[in-house]
């Protein structure tokens, strides 16, 4: 029901480019692109810090159906979070960040979509193939991996990044110590649906 044609696809179209330029300057470092690029910044970790050692595990974290978990106001929420925390100025290209949350607000209450002849409204997420959702789940998943960096050592030279909803990151802790965090996690964010895997061998990215 949201077509290129339509004022709400415009409008997301709009706040995505707004918001893009603020959240890829936050995540910098910390996103891979493609498999070639998760590997160039693994041997890289590998060559600066020497950490990667027989007992080392690897973790991954997937979060199933990225872009339908997470309740508006929730979104709107850590919109608003992120604009206060990390953003620190009150306007983005001349519109203030109150305008911008209330756009997005519009946004994600116009959203309609068409199943089994009835046209129903999105209550959570939106259109997968909405860039603006893409950018407000990033925005979610910096505040559950902020949460997820601050309750482990891994501020302590471990390898983290994400593609996407999937999460990889090197543990060379207790796997008990990895087992409370995870459970903590997933305690806090119960309305993610979590698939974690964590061992010596792990497949990420279509890579062994």
């Amino acid at each position: 029901m949201t077509t290129q044609y339509n004022a709400t696809y415009r409008l997301g179209k709009f706040l995505n480019q707004l918001l893009q330029t603020a959240i890829d300057i936050h995540q910098q470092g910390r996103i891979f692109h493609n498999g070639n690029d998760f590997l160039e910044k693994f041997h890289n970790y590998i060559d600066q810090y020497d950490r990667l050692r027989s007992k080392t595990n690897f973790v991954t974290i997937t979060i199933k159906n990225f872009y339908h978990l997470a309740p508006h106001d929730i979104l709107l929420s850590t919109l608003l979070d992120f604009f206060m925390k990390f953003y620190h100025l009150p306007v983005v290209e001349n519109i203030h960040i109150t305008k911008i949350v209330r756009l997005t607000s519009l946004f994600l209450h116009n959203n309609r979509f068409y199943y089994n002849g009835k046209i129903y409204r999105f209550i959570k997420g939106g259109p997968s193939n909405s860039g603006l959702i893409e950018t407000l789940s990033n925005i979610y998943f910096n505040r559950m991996e902020k949460f997820l960096i601050d309750q482990s050592s891994m501020k302590q030279n471990e390898f983290y990044g994400r593609y996407h909803n999937q999460i990889f990151f090197t543990w060379n802790q207790s796997l008990d110590e990895l087992q409370q965090i995870l459970k903590s996690m997933t305690s806090e964010y119960h309305h993610l649906n979590f698939d974690i895997h964590f061992g010596k061998k792990l497949n990420y990215l279509d890579l062994y």
